[in-house]
């Protein structure tokens, strides 16, 4: 008699703030799946995958409330999958959007959270967890596997192909220093659905990607939302790019060197 697998615990997160998705990614069983970066108050940064490439409640600011479990086999104890998330013709209706972040908090809500500030999006009583730390090598040290990231400069760009890269180096929050964990930097593939997009309908106008970006524009704060692969553990690409633009006179340590 086989033996019947137990069923993974789950819970339900009403507050779940989605902060950007990956390129698709064609599954072996034909579905086209995304892995998508979320944030809330109560467990702090997760990844969820796989999610329907073409979801429509899965959009960059939308909250949602949906029922998930700690991916099994993933040492990264920020992944979850949605519960009956294989079948991609109901996992819609297993997501609920409750609420959307208004135009006007999302540079303070990206903001806290980078720099582990409590952030209370409907109510009083929660914790926040933090584990939000502001360099890859940071991460590596501590075996996080998210993170915000907030670049002191950008170095450089390249494309490979429809890949984006950014060398970047990081800004610290320690009060006595802006340096970054690593002298040389960090090389990044850029992730981000929307990147991947342009690049893929736009490949002779690869470079209109980075004005878009305002990847060089010091007017403009940026945020990089980083994680690793479950088989690159040390490797960390960008999930997300914030842009927020800085009010006039605000403008102190670069972010550039171009």
């Amino acid at each position: 008699m086989a033996k019947r697998l137990k069923e993974p615990s789950t819970m339900i997160l009403d507050d779940l703030v989605v902060l950007g998705r990956g390129a698709p990614n064609n599954l072996k069983d034909g579905r086209i799946s995304s892995c998508v970066a979320c944030w809330s108050p109560r467990v702090g940064l997760i990844r969820l995958y796989p999610t329907s490439w073409y979801s429509r409640k899965i959009r960059r600011w939308n909250v949602i409330r949906v029922e998930v479990y700690q991916a099994p086999g993933d040492w990264r104890r920020n992944s979850y999958k949605i519960k009956d998330s294989k079948n991609f013709k109901t996992i819609e209706s297993k997501i609920e959007i409750v609420g959307r972040i208004p135009y006007p908090n999302r540079h303070d809500l990206i903001r806290r959270i980078s720099q582990g500030y409590p952030v209370n999006l409907f109510y009083d009583d929660y914790q926040v967890v933090e584990d939000n730390f502001t360099c890859p090598d940071e991460l590596n040290k501590l075996h996080q596997s998210m993170g915000l990231v907030i670049p002191f400069k950008i170095i450089e760009h390249k494309f490979e192909g429809k890949k984006l890269k950014i060398h970047y180096k990081c800004q610290r929050t320690t009060p006595w220093s802006y340096n970054c964990e690593s002298k040389n930097g960090h090389w990044a593939t850029v992730l981000e659905d929307g990147v991947y997009q342009w690049l893929k309908k736009n490949p002779t106008k690869k470079e209109r990607v980075i004005s878009n970006l305002h990847l060089y524009d010091d007017w403009y704060m940026k945020y990089f939302l980083i994680g690793n692969g479950v088989y690159t553990p040390r490797s960390f690409m960008i999930i997300s790019i914030f842009r927020f633009k800085r009010e006039r006179g605000s403008i102190g340590i670069g972010q550039s060197v171009k």
